[in-house]
């Protein structure tokens, strides 16, 4: 996992392929593994976004079929420091989750 912010917020770059089932593995671990919803899911061809609240914020799950799987604010933009944090705290819990589990 990297973050990547040359767009002005904050991007959590959780898989920098585009396996499609990867971004499938990272929803259900927001799902079963932190007790997330999906409030909104837009799915297209090549791209996927759903929307979830975290820690009062409202992020995005993205994937897209020629760069990666990644999760950012859903204000873009006009994030919030607070939907940036919650970027950032997200990762942290992903980024252990994958270690306890042993998910590469």
């Amino acid at each position: 996992m990297k973050i990547n912010n040359r767009e002005g917020w904050i991007e959590l770059v959780v898989y920098d392929d585009y396996e499609y089932d990867k971004f499938h593995a990272v929803a259900g671990i927001l799902q079963t593994g932190f007790g997330l919803s999906f409030t909104h899911k837009l799915d297209g061809l090549e791209t996927c976004y759903w929307d979830f609240q975290f820690n009062s914020c409202e992020l995005t799950l993205h994937y897209h079929v020629m760069t990666w799987i990644s999760i950012f604010p859903e204000a873009c933009k006009e994030a919030s420091e607070a939907d940036n944090r919650a970027v950032i705290e997200l990762g942290e819990l992903l980024s252990r989750y994958f270690i306890e589990h042993n998910i590469k």
